[in-house]
């Protein structure tokens, strides 16, 4: 997988499993249930397909101005991102994870997983753009 002419990539092996973003948020929500006041800093997570009962609750709760944005895992440069306020906007990329999750071959090779967050309205910008940092 080639990086993009704007994208910066430094990679150590034994840090692998951070760079897919549902590893990163199973790793992040591991920490913030033993360390709930220092991972205050991350948004509510939820990693698709095992975690759309829990997504499901929580968005029949929310208000209508609340937004979640689901990513998928493997994308990058906003490519496959969804950003949801009802339940039945998220129904196909659900269905889609929980599909390849159920196929033995797919699920190892190239799973289909999204990470959904509450959508943040006003993030921090670095020179007027969005970034991410995976420390």
């Amino acid at each position: 997988e080639m990086a993009a002419p704007v994208q910066t990539v430094s990679r150590l092996e034994a840090f692998l499993q951070f760079c897919k973003k549902a590893r990163l948020a199973a790793c992040l929500k591991a920490w913030d249930e033993e360390l709930p006041e220092t991972f205050a800093f991350s948004p509510k997570t939820w990693i698709l397909p095992q975690d759309a009962n829990e997504l499901r609750a929580f968005m029949m709760k929310c208000t209508k101005d609340e937004v979640v944005i689901a990513k998928p895992t493997a994308g990058a440069q906003g490519k496959g991102i969804i950003l949801a306020k009802k339940w039945k906007d998220l129904e196909h990329v659900v269905m889609k994870a929980k599909a390849s999750s159920e196929n033995p071959r797919k699920s190892q090779t190239n799973p289909c997983e999204y990470v959904v967050q509450r959508y943040l309205g006003k993030p921090l910008l670095l020179g007027g753009l969005k970034f991410d940092m995976r420390l």
